[in-house]
């Protein structure tokens, strides 16, 4: 009886000692888990802050871009990829890992938002004998009227859209013109307000807004992701809608049908040409004229758009401290005085990136 009863209390004790183990093991387990969190979310804040001090990094190497004063290299206004701010790759070693960034020229894309920025191109009937307005966006007035900004948007998609694109130029530039216009009204036939993209699946409005981010352009009715790789390098969402000029110093050398949106009488063979002999100080206006040749003109609908300087920019950054990253992309913007600073800055990256860094 008694041997029955110490076997019992010894089966008590290896119970109890093996809860005990499992509680312990569990608990450990659980604070190894919170360390772990901890320990990231320290890393994460670190990246953080270290991708936002990218920025005054980013401003210096504007400011040594651009000096204020006089003297050789000083006040300097032409912007060109031959200036320190143009440099890619550049890596920074820091506690726990590295900084990448890299600047880019806001005045190298068509800026979509600044489409009902210009002057009408050309009038409706119902607009004849009425004032041609330059300012501000009258809706009885531009619902039918085609913008400088549209048409151009037609011809830059008429030389970059893909063969097989089932949108044509001119569908496609009226679907983001209404996008972004306030009205309820779709442009002509090609048009596509409210009433066609609530009947899709699921339904949404559209802005009736300038778009915050260039990948709003995927919701825009046959939208394919063929379409979107293709126009999306060549445009931007910037967010004041006079932002329309482009600098012929900064754009890809990959893309002249920038060139060939610009200037009537144009051949691609010589835009590529132009962009591949690019000076490495860039053009001023006097240079590019010489480079253009006899017949070939600015469009109408482009006078004020080809420039030669730039005076915003978006910083790209990275950061990687231990397990912590952190992305951010900053509009800076050079002021009337030449003093630099940042007017617009989002941590999250495009989809793009992200899909880019996963590959």
């Amino acid at each position: 009886m008694r041997a029955q009863q110490q076997g019992v209390v010894l089966i008590t004790v290896l119970v109890i000692v093996a809860l005990i183990t499992i509680i312990a093991t569990n608990g450990l387990a659980k604070l190894n888990i919170a360390a772990r969190r901890t320990a990231n979310l320290m890393d994460a804040s670190s990246a953080r802050y270290f991708v936002v001090g990218a920025e005054q990094l980013g401003i210096a190497a504007l400011e040594m871009s651009f000096p204020k004063g006089k003297g050789k290299g000083k006040g300097e206004t032409t912007v060109h990829l031959g200036q320190p701010w143009a440099r890619k790759g550049v890596v920074y070693p820091i506690e726990g890992g590295r900084l990448t960034g890299e600047l880019e020229d806001l005045s190298a894309c068509f800026n979509v938002n600044a489409l009902l920025a210009n002057k009408v191109l050309s009038r409706s009937p119902e607009d004849e004998g009425s004032p041609v307005r330059t300012g501000g966006i009258q809706l009885n007035q531009l619902t039918h009227t085609k913008l400088p900004g549209q048409r151009l948007l037609e011809i830059l998609f008429e030389h970059i859209l893909p063969a097989d694109s089932s949108l044509t130029p001119q569908a496609l530039a009226a679907r983001i013109r209404d996008w972004i216009d306030p009205d309820s009204e779709p442009f002509g036939q090609d048009g596509a307000e409210d009433y066609v993209y609530m009947a899709m699946q699921p339904p949404y409005r559209t802005a009736n807004a300038p778009m915050a981010s260039i990948t709003e352009l995927r919701l825009i009715q046959g939208m394919t992701d063929k379409i979107y790789r293709a126009i999306a390098p060549y445009l931007c969402a910037l967010p004041d809608k006079e932002m329309i000029t482009i600098n012929l110093n900064t754009i890809d050398e990959n893309r002249p049908e920038f060139l060939l949106m610009l200037y009537s009488g144009l051949t691609e063979a010589r835009a590529e040409e132009i962009l591949r002999n690019r000076p490495k100080n860039g053009f001023d206006s006097d240079k590019f004229l010489q480079q253009l040749g006899n017949g070939v003109k600015v469009r109408p609908e482009a006078k004020d758009m080809p420039a030669f300087t730039s005076d915003r920019f978006l910083l790209k950054a990275r950061a990687e401290v231990r397990r912590g990253r952190a992305y951010l992309e900053s509009m800076i913007i050079r002021g009337k005085r030449g003093r630099f600073e940042v007017v617009l800055r989002r941590f999250a990256p495009e989809y793009e990136t992200i899909e880019r860094n996963l590959r």
